[in-house]
């Protein structure tokens, strides 16, 4: 990801009503794109921002001609505040630094005493911009970038809050896809670009409404193209349900996508998570786990598998956020997602004192048993990888009340005695420990209790 942030700025998306001269014709709206025309060798534009505001601007020579689209921006008091020219596109951004109407003054740099060139004239400034409406927690919005144009979105969050954005370029064409993320006050908080999708993830820094504008950050600001906006808040998105201990819900990730999920624990509780790239192809599967606060407590990537193992911290509903992350965050495939809870997984049933089980590990599989036991009872526990492979054999015992007790792994056997030190039910979870947690394999389970 490339950052864009030029200070504190705010984003405007905003246009000129048509007009026929070179006065001013009152102050501009928020959200609107029009053509103008330079009659006289220049045309002005006004907008109102207060200070701290960002404001971005960008002028497009809509016709293709000899015209050289370029402005100069003055603050309320007359000075000079930013000068832009391009070949099609003239941009900048800034922080406004006074509360006041300020003025752009449209020109052609090739010509300038020319007149009669046609150009689309945008502006955005936050907060204020919300040209395409709010966005919804774990959902997409679909969008189309014309030439220089900027689009703007709004959602509300309170302060720390997760928030993950990305924005990608639908047919993979010129269009480098990018976006501002302003806070409630109007100060730039972050940025995002990407050759194919532009992504970011932060804390909200305080309690309001956001403003994102999404943009092209091409060479010369030009390119054009449809874009899909993704967005997620924790807690609020739970785009794809929620997990239910000991299963496993089957997705699919496109280009830039994030799905989400939730779960329920209380504090202390023994959480397991894996995320696998079902074709082992180019997809880098993660995820971000959120607290019922919506504070980001732990993350995992891996090249096929990505795993994470946890206390719950707190008591309430957690989100699940699984994504690409892949060089240029771009890759696609199908994912498997894995979640157990201890206590309440019990995907393999309960295990019998003495009886031998025999089952299977697939690709990042996590597969859970229970057994009880009164405290001071001696247990024993193995699994053995049959074919002696690839596998990793491991497992994590959980408590009765979800905390671990005890883990084992082994190259071809992970056992483990130890006498409990509660009465109750226990969970067991049997997984691959091998470098990359991708290995697969038929492995025996071995239990005993005494007396």
């Amino acid at each position: 990801m490339t950052k864009l942030i030029e200070g504190s700025l705010i984003a405007l998306v905003f246009a000129v009503a048509a007009c026929a001269g070179d006065d001013e014709t009152g102050e501009d709206t928020i959200g609107e794109a029009e053509l103008d025309l330079i009659v006289s060798p220049q045309s002005v534009h006004s907008f109102f921002a207060s200070s701290g505001y960002g404001v971005v601007i960008r002028v497009t020579d809509t016709a293709h001609t000899a015209f050289v689209p370029a402005f100069t921006v003055y603050d309320p008091a007359g000075n000079t505040v930013k000068s832009a020219s391009g070949a099609s596109v003239a941009g900048t951004s800034f922080q406004a630094a006074m509360t006041g109407t300020y003025s752009v003054r449209v020109y052609d740099a090739a010509h300038p005493q020319a007149t009669g060139a046609i150009y689309a004239w945008y502006l955005a400034v936050a907060p204020g911009a919300n040209k395409d409406g709010v966005l919804v927690a774990g959902g997409v919005k679909a969008g189309h970038i014309d030439e220089g144009e900027l689009d703007s979105y709004t959602f509300t969050a309170a302060s720390g809050e997760g928030i993950m954005l990305r924005a990608t370029d639908v047919a993979g064409g010129a269009l480098t896809p990018a976006f501002y993320v302003y806070g409630p006050a109007g100060n730039l908080i972050s940025s995002a670009s990407g050759a194919n999708v532009a992504g970011e993830a932060l804390p909200a820094p305080s309690t309001g409404t956001y403003t994102v504008v999404v943009f092209d950050w091409s060479s010369g600001l030009a390119s054009t193209g449809d874009y899909k906006l993704y967005f997620i808040k924790a807690p609020g998105a739970n785009q794809g349900g929620a997990l239910s201990p000991g299963g496993v819900k089957l997705g699919t990730i496109e280009k830039g996508e994030l799905d989400s999920y939730t779960f329920t624990a209380a504090s202390g509780e023994g959480i397991m998570l894996r995320a696998t790239d079902v074709a082992g192809g180019a997809l880098t599967p993660a995820f971000y786990v959120y607290g019922p606060a919506g504070n980001l407590i732990s993350s995992a990537s891996g090249a096929n598998v990505a795993g994470e193992a946890l206390p719950a911290p707190s008591t309430g509903t957690y989100t699940v956020v699984v994504f690409d992350w892949s060089s240029g965050l771009a890759s696609t495939g199908d994912y498997k997602l894995y979640y157990t809870r201890a206590p309440g997984a019990n995907q393999g049933g309960a295990l019998i004192s003495g009886t031998a089980i025999v089952e299977h590990i697939d690709k990042g599989e996590l597969d859970s048993y229970t057994f009880t036991a009164v405290s001071g009872n001696g247990i024993a526990l193995s699994v053995t990888d049959i074919a002696a492979g690839a596998l990793t054999p491991g497992f994590s015992v959980y408590g009765p009340t979800g905390n671990l007790v005890h883990s084992a792994t082994g190259p071809i056997v992970a056992s483990k005695s130890f006498t409990a030190a509660s009465s109750g039910t226990y969970t067991l979870v049997v997984y691959d420990w091998s470098s990359g947690l991708a290995s697969t394999g038929d492995y025996q389970l071995g239990y005993t209790r005494t007396p």
